[in-house]
């Protein structure tokens, strides 16, 4: 192999290095990315049991702040109550201090 063969098949491996590491960085942040939502959207809502208004088993459950949103407390009622259930309530609370405002959102649900 004469020098100048060498060179364009170093050239071109060292290239397809730098390809695989470019390949490879973007699928990385989206798995970490990807598990961390995961990780604080399951971890973020803790239902707490309740006595339903018709004496069935149901659940309160805060829907807002870390990791927490309705559409995630609905996800995780439909997990509590594999039968179907009413929503009871949607409460829901302003708050505000000098600097930042927000909404306090919760779900109180009961079972089929």
């Amino acid at each position: 192999m004469q020098g100048g063969q060498h060179q364009r098949l170093v050239g071109r491996l060292i290239g397809k290095g730098e390809k695989m590491r470019a390949q490879r960085t973007p699928s990385i942040v989206t798995a970490i990315l990807t598990a961390i939502t995961t990780l604080t959207g399951c971890a973020g809502i803790e239902p707490k049991p309740i006595q339903g208004p018709n004496g069935r088993p149901g659940y309160t459950m805060a829907c807002s702040g870390l990791g927490r949103s309705i559409d995630a407390c609905y996800e995780k009622a439909g997990t509590l109550c594999p039968n179907g259930y009413n929503v009871v309530d949607r409460p829901a609370s302003y708050w505000a201090t000098q600097d930042v405002a927000g909404t306090r959102q919760g779900l109180v649900i009961e079972c089929k």
